[in-house]
């Protein structure tokens, strides 16, 4: 091995690091392809599946699948993981490390919790101490009239696989951003029936609905490693092919493509049995108890992830079809019109745009109907067109009976983005007649998320 010179003494030279798909080729832009996302993904491929000398060469290499980067291989949970690196919680005095998961290869329930408490890390083992251990009682009790094993049909994971014992509370979810990937990875590689994640930090670290009081006890649906794929550019916008250098690679740099429809899984949340226990209220418990027996119930009955497609959702990119569909709407004054916008933030007067719109109504023969398009930002397909679309889009709206939840937020920036004159203002909100949010926060008369999946 060469040897270089470092303060006057003689250093081994660490040899070069290269990348090579699984036939050989050189991954020459293997660097460039993490750029958009982050170099430790990279480190994660290197040590989760390798590096090999090459002969005759000072070089080592990482061999690796574009399309699927991890393959088969499982991660290696370690000191010196890159993701357990970041997360640094093995290094607070845990007797056992990196927990594993317990239960069942083909378990009917995965209950995943947030963390591993201490006595939980002297018995090396979950589910023996802690909210899990609470589930645990309960599916025990009730195994009679469910004819579920918590032993044998459940399996049991913590989003966090090391004990923090050093005295100082950590933020479970914050560490939980990077030891997450190992539960994503047993979901995947062992996919139950449902998955009942306990408490917020475990729902949050699964999915992008954060607080389970609001979600105990609803169906959600898991959309795969974990979610990230709906939110983060990074995943989801073109990257640089490792291969070929052309800005043409998405997904995720560790589980590839985006999860297909069939891989979501039915998904139950439940509140920490630890807050429920600590508000004393008779009520509650109850309530809590039933949402888990409900979920089992859920799972034993092969409940199926929900289905988001409707068939009858039309997005455009035409300025013609967009024209011509609100058109239909101008013609049939009355028609109820569900209208929603997404927006670059929330204070239109300071600037802030509509980036799309979305109409939704049924027919005179009761058909269901609707119209989405893109507005105003740079790459929308329709940029050209808003000059001769914005009065139709008025029109459409004027004529019709607008209803939509926290419809004031859509209609202030409409306002605002058309720049319309008082008369014209007045119009528009003499047409939106129902706002599904303050009529929620009305009756309820309660303080929390008014989400329409919440109220759902």
């Amino acid at each position: 091995m060469a040897e270089t010179k470092t303060g006057g003494r003689s250093a081994p030279k660490k040899p070069q690091h290269i990348y090579a798909d699984l036939d050989g080729n050189i991954l020459g832009f293997a660097r460039k392809w993490c750029e958009g996302a982050d170099k430790r993904w990279l480190d994660l491929l290197t040590h989760t599946l390798g590096d090999y000398k090459i002969e005759d060469e000072r070089k080592t290499c990482t061999y690796f699948d574009p399309n699927l980067p991890i393959g088969n291989a499982l991660l290696k949970a370690d000191e010196r993981n890159p993701l357990c690196l970041q997360c640094t919680m093995n290094t607070m005095g845990c007797e056992n490390p990196y927990m594993p998961p317990r239960g069942p290869e083909d378990p009917l329930i995965t209950i995943v919790t947030e963390g591993v408490s201490s006595r939980e890390d002297r018995a090396g083992e979950l589910a023996v101490d802690g909210p899990a251990n609470i589930v645990y009682e309960l599916l025990q009790k009730a195994a009679d009239q469910t004819g579920v094993d918590p032993d044998k049909d459940v399996r049991w994971l913590s989003t966090t696989r090391c004990a923090p014992r050093s005295g100082k509370q950590q933020n479970l979810a914050t560490r939980g951003n990077w030891c997450r990937y190992f539960a994503v990875q047993d979901l995947m590689l062992h996919p139950p029936k449902l998955i009942m994640p306990v408490g917020s930090v475990a729902l949050g670290l699964l999915s992008h609905k954060s607080n389970a009081q609001d979600w105990g006890g609803k169906l959600l649906t898991w959309r795969g490693w974990p979610d990230d794929w709906l939110t983060e550019p990074k995943f989801m916008l073109p990257r640089v092919d490792p291969l070929t250098g052309e800005r043409s690679r998405v997904g995720h740099p560790i589980f590839g493509p985006q999860p297909p429809t069939t891989a979501r899984l039915p998904m139950f949340p439940v509140q920490n049995p630890r807050i429920v226990l600590a508000m004393r209220n008779h009520d509650l418990t109850n309530r809590w108890k039933k949402h888990v027996i409900d979920g089992v119930m859920l799972a034993k009955q092969n409940i199926q992830a929900l289905d988001y497609h409707r068939p009858w959702y039309r997005v455009s990119t035409d300025p013609k079809e967009i024209f011509d569909t609100l058109q239909e709407l101008i013609n049939c004054p009355g028609t109820v019109v569900a209208f929603d916008t997404e927006t670059t933030g929330l204070k239109p007067w300071l600037g802030d745009r509509i980036v799309f719109m979305m109409f939704r109504w049924e027919d005179k023969q009761g058909n269901p109907r609707s119209i989405g398009f893109p507005w105003d930002y740079p790459e929308s397909e329709i940029i050209e067109h808003l000059n001769d679309l914005w009065p139709q889009v008025l029109k459409a709206m004027k004529a019709s009976v607008i209803a939509g939840h926290n419809l004031t937020f859509d209609m202030q920036f409409v306002a605002a983005n058309g720049k319309l004159a008082d008369r014209e203002i007045e119009a528009l909100v003499d047409a939106g007649k129902y706002d599904t949010w303050h009529m929620s926060y009305t009756h309820r008369q309660q303080r929390g998320s008014q989400g329409l999946e919440v109220l759902a």
